[in-house]
């Protein structure tokens, strides 16, 4: 004890005190050989405390993630949801919104070309569960829009949606067609902004105005 005190920055009576506790806690074992005392550490005591530290660091490490996701959870912005009641029914609404999709988006102010200042060529769509929306644009690039990961005529859809953007940074786009009596319900739900970071707030409330335009007035009155 005596040359492991002349190492240490603390007293001897400090460096026995410590002994003494990693002697209790089974790290360390003690023989004495007439006034002198020697310690060696125990493997077994080693392998029970990495036991313990392992445990201990899953159990924190699950209490970090569930913390992590009722953050996350509590941080996500709400959707955008716009709702239109239309005199016609579910298979003419949903021909309307998929069918004639280029007819009555308004490509001169919402697509990619649109964004230079110029007007795209075409809009084209495989109507299918895993069909794209693509873009033609003024110089006749292609521009993938977004992908329908559900297509289920008259009723539903669901795109993962990232114009000009990587698939992994899509938001979503839900549209469900609910007859009602002599019209059509037809709600679209917008969500998913994490994916833009910092930039969240800003694209919500661009598309929350833009959908008023391209859906409240332009798909509603094709539906016309």
């Amino acid at each position: 004890m005596v040359r492991l005190a002349e190492s240490q920055p603390v007293s001897r009576p400090a460096v026995s005190q410590h002994l003494k506790l990693l002697v209790e806690a089974g790290l360390v074992s003690v023989r004495a050989e007439g006034t002198r005392r020697f310690y060696e550490i125990r493997r077994e005591g080693l392998t029970d405390l990495r036991q313990y530290v392992e445990g201990f660091w899953a159990d924190t490490l699950d209490a970090f993630a569930a913390h992590a996701q009722k953050q996350k959870e509590t941080n996500m912005l709400p959707p955008v949801i716009k709702t239109v009641y239309i005199p016609i029914t579910s298979e003419q609404a949903f021909r309307v919104f998929t069918n004639e999709l280029a007819l009555w988006w308004p490509l001169d102010k919402h697509s990619c070309a649109a964004m230079a200042g110029e007007t795209s060529q075409a809009l084209d769509a495989d109507l299918s569960t895993g069909g794209e929306i693509w873009e033609t644009d003024h110089e006749g690039r292609r521009i993938l829009w977004g992908t329908f990961t559900e297509f289920t005529p008259s009723s539903k859809l669901r795109i993962n949606w990232h114009i000009n953007r990587p698939a992994d940074d899509a938001t979503e786009i839900s549209v469900e067609f609910t007859p009602n009596d002599d019209e059509t319900e037809v709600t679209l739900t917008h969500s998913g902004w994490e994916v833009f970071g910092v930039q969240a707030d800003a694209m919500r409330e661009g598309y929350n105005n833009g959908w008023v335009h391209v859906f409240e007035e332009r798909f509603k009155s094709a539906c016309k």
